[in-house]
Order: structure tokens, then C-alpha cells, then sequence
């Protein structure tokens, strides 16, 4: 399928799933969640979707390919290893992401908060590949995924860290 497709059909999925918000977003494209107590800043020009029921927000990409960096949030008693345990089988077993291969893993920091990252790839009209970030801080689990189309993965990759970097629990 045509790149452009595989966009359209994906920020449709998201579209169904999100809500177009501005209650908890501020000008230049920052989301503050009060509930899990966090901020973060998306790559500017991105639109912003408040996703309720996930506690966190999309911030999608004015691309003609799919690229996206997703956050989530929900309480937790696991630790920061149990957390990504229970996150990788979810991917796994995911009926969305069909065919989650991971990649590599491992221990990362986001500004000073430990944290690990997952990096997998999984085929929906064409292969995604994504990097997710998991932190568990104060019983929350905070996850920041990106994601792109394969042959687009590395040219959007800074603009991600960037809104990595302005990631900070209020």
C-alpha cells in the first residue's frame, strides 16, 4: 500500500480513538495532564489529540506518511522491570500491532528520570517501527512511544528526543 494510504488509514484509527482537544493543552503545542501530573511538548506544527482513556495525548505528524509520538499514563504498583515485562507481552500480543518483533532494549534516562526503552518494529498496512519509553515514578507508569513508517523512522527521530527532553512530572 501507498505510504499516503497507510497515513490516512492510520490517523483515521487515531482519529476514532482520540479526541481533538484543548483542555488540557496549552499554546505551543504543550499537554499538561493533571491527573497523572505531567508535561510535555510536542514537535511544532503536529497536531494534538487528547486520548482521555489513556490518560495522555497523540501528537500527529502534518506528514504524508504516518509519524506519531504517543504518550499514556495509568497507575501502577509494578516496578520500572515489571512495568516493561507486562508492556513487551502486551505488544506481543497485541491483535493491532500484528507481527511486534522487538528489537532491542534497554536502560535510558529522560531528563533524570530512569527509564527503559523498547525498540520493536510491527506491520499494519506497512512495517512501523517504534521506540517506546516506559518510566514508573510515584505509582504512575508513563509511556512515550514514536512511531513511523520504517523508511521514515530516522528522519523524524530528533524531533522526538526534542519532545523527550521537555517531558517533566509536575
Amino acid at each position: 500500500m501507498q505510504p499516503l494510504q497507510t497515513c490516512i488509514t492510520l490517523t483515521l484509527i487515531l482519529t476514532c480513538l482520540l479526541n481533538v482537544c484543548s483542555c488540557n493543552q496549552t499554546g505551543d503545542n504543550i499537554y499538561i495532564n493533571t491527573v497523572y501530573g505531567y508535561r510535555i511538548t510536542g514537535p511544532e506544527g503536529w497536531l494534538a489529540a487528547e486520548a482521555e482513556s489513556t490518560g495522555g495525548v497523540s501528537f500527529l505528524a502534518p506528514y504524508s506518511y504516518f509519524v506519531n509520538i504517543v504518550t499514556s499514563a495509568e497507575t501502577t504498583t509494578d516496578t520500572l522491570p515489571q512495568y516493561r515485562d507486562k508492556e513487551k507481552d502486551r505488544l506481543v500480543r497485541s491483535t493491532l500491532w500484528v507481527n511486534t518483533v522487538i528489537i532491542q532494549e534497554g536502560p535510558t534516562q529522560v531528563n533524570s528520570y530512569n527509564a527503559l526503552f523498547i525498540d520493536y518494529t510491527y506491520q499494519m498496512q506497512s512495517t512501523i517501527k517504534a521506540r517506546e519509553i516506559i518510566m514508573v515514578e510515584s505509582g504512575n507508569a508513563y509511556i512515550i512511544t514514536y512511531q513511523a513508517e520504517a523508511a521514515y523512522f530516522d528522519d523524524h527521530f530528533s524531533e522526538f528526543v526534542e519532545c523527550l527532553g521537555s517531558f517533566v512530572l509536575l
